[in-house]
């Protein structure tokens, strides 16, 4: 099925409204390797970025991609079926690395190796962002109604909230349109692309910055448990050297090896 979105983020009138994937409608599959859960993301033309950056992208191809980021009791799993070295950064800091939580401390490799062992691969930046924000062009993954701590892991305005990555799945009203949840907090996200300024203005299809760049660091998506409810934003982006580790950044995949 092919979407296609009009710009901004007021809700579509008429048939296209209704194309909106309702929460009893998500479809779902697991990887019977590590035991993830995955939701379709249908393909579709959509209004990517922001402001200057704001373009629109076609993705041609629908895609399974996971529901929560890697817990660190399936990166556990990924390790003793491979002998993948070195451990997570905060492996052995009980705050970071509980069974429910997603496992932090990996760089882009760490996350391409698991991805190679799960039968998947990281989203695309493009991917990542029509799975959180939908055929509304929404400004949170659920909606545009502004965080508040029952939808996302996130850092108040006035400093106050989690110390440390939450489970993954535990906001369920955060929801995004096709079911994917931690989209929007809890721990940003590395994507397959090389970063560049996405100020672009020309349509896309399939989009991915396969090649390194001059900027030498991969995009991260998503907000974390230290960030604000800005970085929450479905369209919000930042970037990491790929050989970084931060108690803040884990991933998600794209299944390539379990068909539709």
């Amino acid at each position: 099925m092919l979407l296609t979105v009009g710009a901004g983020v007021l809700p579509l009138p008429g048939a296209a409204q209704a194309q909106r994937i309702k929460r009893a409608d998500v479809k779902t599959k697991i990887n019977p390797t590590d035991g993830a859960t995955a939701v379709w993301v249908p393909a579709a033309v959509f209004t990517m970025g922001a402001g200057a950056d704001v373009h629109q992208v076609t993705l041609t191809r629908g895609y399974w991609l996971y529901q929560v980021p890697v817990t660190n009791g399936q990166y556990r799993k990924f390790m003793q079926a491979t002998k993948h070295q070195p451990e997570p950064a905060y492996w052995s800091n009980p705050d970071f690395s509980a069974d429910p939580q997603p496992v932090v401390g990996v760089t882009h490799k760490d996350a391409l190796d698991y991805a190679k062992w799960a039968g998947g691969r990281l989203p695309t930046e493009a991917e990542w962002e029509w799975a959180a924000r939908g055929p509304e062009g929404s400004k949170f993954p659920w909606g545009d109604q502004d965080p508040t701590d029952r939808l996302a892991v996130f850092k108040q305005e006035d400093g106050s909230g989690p110390d440390h990555p939450a489970p993954v799945g535990s906001r369920p009203e955060g929801m995004s349109w096709c079911g994917a949840l931690d989209m929007a907090g809890n721990v940003t996200q590395w994507c397959m692309d090389w970063y560049i300024p996405q100020v672009r203005g020309e349509a896309a299809t399939d989009p991915v910055i396969a090649e390194k760049v001059d900027a030498d660091a991969r995009v991260i998506r998503g907000g974390s448990w230290v960030h604000s409810a800005a970085a929450a934003r479905s369209f919000y982006r930042n970037l990491l050297p790929p050989d970084a580790t931060t108690d803040t950044t884990g991933f998600r995949l794209v299944l390539t090896e379990v068909g539709k």
